[in-house]
């Protein structure tokens, strides 16, 4: 189709439409919607909801006003809407369409009622010259180029990594041996997996990452600058002998799920810190709900009750993306290890019923699978341990 479209600031939404949808219509279903705390949103009329890529058609003075510190935005499409809602991104924040609703006559008391707690409807016009066009077929938007400089680990712990492990980590090497020999003792079932010889190294590296070596090692992994391979090694090789989390984790971090779409295939290079049960997360921050099947436990040798931590490299799958919830609930994006073979619907609804502990895992220095401008690691790294 081509037209003019409008946008109109009514309050914090926009409503966008053209000469031939009903406007009154429009701000009845805006003064319907609950409040939306600081989601920005996104009304748009019957001409302009058949576009698949609002992106494409809004002018810059309209995309400034969603810049307002929101955490993303709801897209109401009123009218008829054809097919499944697109995945939608603007400005780096996710689009999560809330319905799709057919103009309906509202009472002039009940407008008065739902608009009492927010502002009146004072419509301010904008008028923007925009000529829209109906294409073929959405347009797919080329991914950005993955991230290459990453580390894989390879191999594990050899007999000189003790005395190399030794050298690197100083007098707390021997801090940290000490409490690992307490953690064997009170925990002889730990032992199980591990060679005498070879295990302590491995356990003083899994204590060295969860007391001070975890945001360099990671950062190290992530980027390929610096040199962490002799801990990164240590620390992995000793992860396949602690016992496995099969099922719900949960991590956090102080960022918005912006990038996250479902379906995306996500390889981490770093170690990925987690929970056994979700807790309190920073107001407009991520909660990650993981489905796990080879997370490992850290016993006494975490530094919270009910640690996990995921090896470097894993993969996961993104199962779906849920705004933050009127309750206060994070926003949350559950993901699966992409070895699992359980069912999506059963992983979803388990991670979305677990309870909250009112613990909180510790927050994540980075977006599990992305870098800090959301791109993707690559599945080939040309850097790698030794």
């Amino acid at each position: 189709m081509n037209g003019t479209m409008l946008g109109e600031v009514v309050g914090d939404a926009l409503v966008l439409h053209t000469g031939a949808d009903p406007r009154d219509d429009l701000l009845t279903a805006l003064a319907a919607l609950p409040p939306s705390g600081r989601w920005s949103t996104v009304v748009t009329g019957p001409s302009v909801t058949e576009l698949t890529d609002l992106g494409t058609v809004l002018p810059g003075a309209i995309l400034a006003h969603l810049i307002d510190a929101r955490e993303g935005i709801r897209w109401l499409p009123v009218g008829a809407f054809a097919g499944e809602a697109p995945s939608l991104e603007l400005l780096g924040l996710p689009v999560v369409r809330v319905g799709a609703l057919k103009p309906e006559p509202v009472a002039a008391e009940t407008i008065a009622l739902l608009t009492a707690v927010r502002p009146p409807i004072t419509a301010r016009w904008e008028p923007v010259e925009v000529t829209v066009e109906q294409a073929a077929g959405p347009e797919e938007k080329q991914p950005d180029t993955p991230v290459t400089g990453w580390v894989r680990v390879l191999g594990e712990a050899g007999p000189d990594d003790r005395r190399e492990l030794n050298a690197l980590l100083g007098a707390r090497y021997d801090a940290y041996a000490r409490l690992v020999s307490r953690t064997l003792a009170e925990q002889p079932g730990l032992r199980g997996g591990f060679d005498p010889a070879a295990g302590v190294p491995g356990l003083v590296a899994v204590r060295a990452y969860v007391t001070d070596e975890r945001r360099a090692l990671n950062a190290f992994l992530r980027s390929g600058d610096g040199d962490g391979t002799l801990l990164a090694r240590c620390l992995a090789g000793a992860l396949l002998r602690l016992p496995t989390a099969i099922g719900p984790v949960f991590a956090r971090h102080d960022g918005t799920p912006s990038r996250y779409r479902p379906g995306l295939e996500l390889i981490e290079p770093g170690f990925v810190d987690a929970a056994l049960t979700p807790g309190d997360v920073a107001e407009g921050g991520v909660e990650y709900a993981i489905w796990s099947v080879s997370a490992r436990r850290l016993a006494g040798l975490g530094d919270a009750p009910g640690a996990v931590l995921f090896p470097p490299g894993a993969r996961f799958t993104v199962l779906a993306v849920d705004p933050p919830a009127e309750d206060g609930r994070p926003a949350r994006v559950l993901l699966s290890e992409s070895a699992t073979t359980a069912a999506p619907e059963r992983m979803l609804t388990r991670l979305r019923a677990a309870a909250r502990s009112g613990g909180a895992p510790l927050p994540l220095d980075f977006p599990v699978g992305l870098d800090e401008r959301g791109r993707g690691f690559s599945d080939t790294p040309p850097a790698g341990g030794n």
